[in-house]
């Protein structure tokens, strides 16, 4: 006669349910494995200090003022020490880089976080400091390099596909639309991710028109649109929720 299990041992049962699902919606990235013992982790930090690195090579190359910010047009604004666009912004995006993986990591609302959204989050900084710094050292070494167009490519790629996800968030503290309204009524934030996803895809093609046109006023309207409209949403239907 098989005998039932005692209550701790039921607790410990669920706990391997709960951690094995986890990893199947995370892919294999578990709340229960800390953020600094996995590979991608690593390989996301050792990314964002690629850049330092092909700095520290080309130092003696570099002015001593680097262009590091650009309008809409391309037309560069902002200048910096090279001492900075070679240590301080490469170590800047690696500090966002880990800020972000322990945000993802201690979210208590990310268990079932659906895993292209985890890779966004997890990937979104790596890739930008790639891109941006890259832009920064070519146009220093004399490189002409036009930012306007590959920025608002990636930038409006890397929107249109997150719009596409933002109906299949669950509710979270780091990840989607996070309003008073949303994160207090689940209904609320389904319908605000379903409504926003399709503003956040069609912001992501305006950002890469607005590189294209190099139109600042697109580039303005389009992220308007993204924020703007899904708060006024959200508010709408908590006040019909809860009038």
């Amino acid at each position: 006669m098989k005998q039932k299990a005692t209550p701790r041992e039921q607790q410990q049962i669920l706990k391997k349910i709960q951690e094995n699902e986890t990893e199947e919606v995370t892919g294999g990235y578990s709340q229960k494995k800390r953020f600094w013992r996995s590979s991608p982790f690593w390989i996301s930090c050792g990314i964002c200090l690629l850049p330092l690195l092909f700095g520290i090579s080309v130092y003696g190359q570099l002015p001593e003022q680097i262009v590091t910010h650009w309008g809409a047009d391309g037309t560069p604004n902002g200048w910096s020490p090279k001492a900075v666009a070679v240590f301080g912004i490469p170590s800047g995006m690696l500090a966002l880089n880990v800020g972000l993986w322990f945000m993802l990591q201690n979210d208590p609302k990310n268990t079932h976080l659906h895993k292209s959204l985890l890779a966004i989050g997890q990937w979104t900084i790596p890739v930008l400091s790639l891109l941006t710094n890259g832009i920064t050292f070519l146009n220093a070494l004399s490189q002409p390099v036009d930012p306007a167009l590959p920025i608002s490519l990636a930038v409006g790629l890397l929107i249109v596909i997150t719009g596409n996800y933002l109906p299949k968030c669950r509710p979270s503290y780091t990840v989607g639309i996070r309003l008073p309204w949303t994160l207090n009524d689940e209904e609320n934030w389904v319908k605000t991710h379903r409504f926003g996803g399709k503003l956040w895809v069609a912001g992501g093609f305006m950002i890469i028109a607005a590189g294209l046109l190099q139109s600042e006023f697109l580039l303005l309207f389009a992220v308007a649109l993204m924020l703007i409209p899904p708060v006024v949403y959200s508010y709408i239907l908590y006040r019909r929720t809860f009038k």
